[in-house]
Order: structure tokens, then C-alpha cells, then sequence
């Protein structure tokens, strides 16, 4: 089942050339994931609170058109039907009106809080969201950085 959100873009979701971040982009994905999650269950809270949790392992994001402030979108998102071992496919479309602007393919793992172990799909029934097959897109999973090419030093960070 495709779950569906409308959204009116803000203009403070947008970078200062007016154009739709990418981080502003998957937070409306996400959103939408999160709703279906929380009104077919199990949601994203009681999992945490079974000590489970969903990890993003790695997403595919397609962008047709860029999204500006003040438009009204649309976004779909849906669970795959193709769930297997430790992970599962989100799958996302974003509209203007009639227009796909967007797609996107997320993979995710399910874990343990408590022991930080993967966990099987099939440990946690999500049967009520009525998955889909989810979206065959012509990006690459990873990009691989070409072992030839070299790198220069351009800074450092300590992260606390």
C-alpha cells in the first residue's frame, strides 16, 4: 500500500539559492515512512520501545526537478513486498501536481538497542503495510571512489 502526505515547501527548507536541499528532500521522505509506520504498526516508537530498531543502511535518491519554496508536493512511500534476512526496501516518490520529481530507494537493517545485534525482518510483523515491490532505479548503490585516483589533505576534525 502506498502511503501518501501532502506538504506546502517553506521557504526555510530551502538553501539560499531557493532550491530544495537534499537533507530538506529526505525529511520529507522520511516523514512520510514514519506516518504509514505510526497508522499500520508497528511504529517507529514501539519498536524502539521492544529495544528494535530500524538503520538506514544505505538510499538511492533520484532528482528530476529541483523543489522550490512555496509549491505544494506530494509524497508516496511504500514498504517492500521483498523483504529478506536482515534488511528491507522503502521506496518513495515525490510529485508536483501530476510531475514525478523525485524517486528514491532506501535499504534498512533491522537491530537490536539492547545488543546491538542484526535482527531477522521476519522477528517483527509488518504485515499490515501491504508491501509493494519497490522501485528498480538506474543509480548505483555505492559509489566507489577509483583506488588510481589521489587524494589531497584538505583538512582535519575531531569529532567528539
Amino acid at each position: 500500500m502506498r502511503w501518501t502526505e501532502n506538504y506546502a515547501v517553506r521557504y526555510h527548507d530551502t538553501y539560499s539559492n531557493e532550491i530544495v536541499g537534499i537533507s530538506t528532500v529526505f525529511q520529507f521522505l522520511q516523514e512520510t515512512g514514519m506516518c504509514q509506520m505510526r497508522a499500520c504498526r508497528p511504529s517507529y516508537g514501539e519498536l524502539l520501545s521492544e529495544g528494535k530498531a530500524l538503520i538506514l543502511s544505505s538510499m538511492r535518491v533520484e532528482m528530476y526537478s529541483p523543489i522550490l519554496p512555496y509549491e505544494s508536493i506530494t509524497v508516496k512511500s511504500w514498504a517492500s513486498n521483498s523483504n529478506k534476512g536482515f534488511t528491507t526496501i522503502r521506496s518513495y516518490q515525490i510529485y508536483r501536481g501530476d510531475e514525478l520529481i523525485c524517486e528514491s530507494a532506501s535499504t534498512w537493517a533491522l537491530v537490536s538497542t539492547i545488543d546491538k545485534k542484526l535482527l531477522r525482518i521476519s522477528e517483527v510483523d509488518f504485515s499490515s503495510y501491504e508491501g509493494e515491490e519497490p522501485l528498480s532505479l538506474e543509480r548505483p548503490m555505492r559509489v566507489r571512489i577509483p583506488s588510481e585516483m589521489k587524494m589531497n589533505l584538505v583538512g582535519e576534525y575531531t569529532a567528539r
